[in-house]
């Protein structure tokens, strides 16, 4: 009887500790992915994954030199800059193989950032402490965590898209122009650095809708999001005015692509199977029960968020996936964000 306070306190006083020492270890968690990802893409004497390594390193080179976005000296309507652009500086170097280690470890330390929002998601969720540091370590200890040290576009994105994941979660939890235009910033920043990520607009959207109508409160919950939504709107006229394709460039060609339905529906349920067994079988009902639960009974209004924009998300890269990848093999570079 008397050992039963005594175990709760020192529960207790453990679970503060561990408080107390989240930030240091989330820092080792960083710091420990970025340290491995440096060391293995070093292993790595030359690019191997052409010819997306050779693209994005002409397009920074070429902004270096001539200050445009060129390959070979001739534009490609390349709409995904922010890669070339956050690593043109090191192409400074006099010697292109410094050059390339310098843009490697820029990819470890972007991609292993990819622990702080996953982090911080967590805890927004209410899970324990403890556990947020094991979901930060999940997010950097995936396979594929391998496109770290290679000259594209996924170790700037998979923090972007997840920091988005984070921003949209809390601004529909918590509607505030500071947390709207957080979202729009990130997803604007994910989508010029990955144009498939042109769905988070919509997929906000879908979840303002979800939770309304889990709310029963539609319009209320579209009135609360009235800035972003605004904000996408205009942009999506821009575009519309521009051309669409002529904004999406080199991709332009998706939007006349016709897709066989049945073609379709083996595709993402190919890249579904991927998925899958990359995030590993024993989470995947868990997490469909967890999204479900979240759904149908919420603990707080972060968890409906927090669902009501994931799915709708995981099913669109899956979509793209099936709709611009081959039929005959997955496309895990779409859908391993998810």
């Amino acid at each position: 009887m008397v050992a039963a306070p005594t175990t709760l306190a020192a529960r207790a006083w453990s679970r503060a500790r561990l408080d107390a020492l989240a930030l240091p270890l989330l820092a080792g968690i960083v710091s420990v992915s970025f340290a491995l990802r440096l060391v293995t893409g070093w292993l790595r004497a030359t690019p191997n994954y052409f010819s997306d390594e050779y693209l994005y390193a002409e397009l920074g080179r070429s902004l270096v030199e001539s200050g445009r976005p060129l390959v070979r000296g001739a534009s490609i309507g390349f709409p995904s800059l922010l890669q070339p652009l956050l690593t043109a500086p090191a192409w400074f170097a006099d010697d292109v193989w410094l050059s390339y280690r310098l843009i490697q470890g820029l990819g470890a330390l972007a991609m292993s950032l990819a622990a702080v929002p996953v982090f911080l998601l967590a805890r927004r969720l209410g899970t324990s402490t403890a556990l947020a540091l094991c979901a930060a370590a999940f997010a950097v200890a995936i396979p594929d965590l391998l496109f770290a040290s290679w000259l594209t576009a996924e170790p700037f994105a998979y923090p972007l898209l997840l920091g988005a994941v984070l921003a949209a979660t809390v601004a529909i939890a918590e509607p505030s122009r500071r947390h709207q235009l957080l979202f729009a910033l990130l997803a604007g920043l994910a989508v010029f650095t990955r144009i498939q990520f042109v769905v988070l607009p919509l997929c906000f959207l879908a979840a303002v809708l979800i939770v309304g109508l889990r709310e029963r409160r539609v319009r209320g919950a579209l009135r609360e999001q009235r800035l972003a939504l605004a904000v996408f709107a205009a942009v999506g006229l821009a575009a519309a005015v521009a051309g669409a394709s002529r904004l999406l460039g080199l991709y332009g060609g998706v939007l006349d692509e016709h897709a066989d339905p049945l073609g379709l529906l083996g595709s993402v349920g190919l890249n579904a199977l991927v998925l899958a067994y990359s995030s590993g079988w024993i989470l995947v009902p868990g997490a469909l029960l967890a999204l479900s639960l979240a759904l149908a009974r919420p603990r707080n209004r972060s968890e409906l968020a927090f669902a009501a924009f994931s799915l709708p998300l995981v099913l669109a890269l899956l979509l793209e996936a099936g709709l611009f990848g081959a039929a005959d093999h997955a496309q895990e570079r779409y859908v391993f964000y998810a």
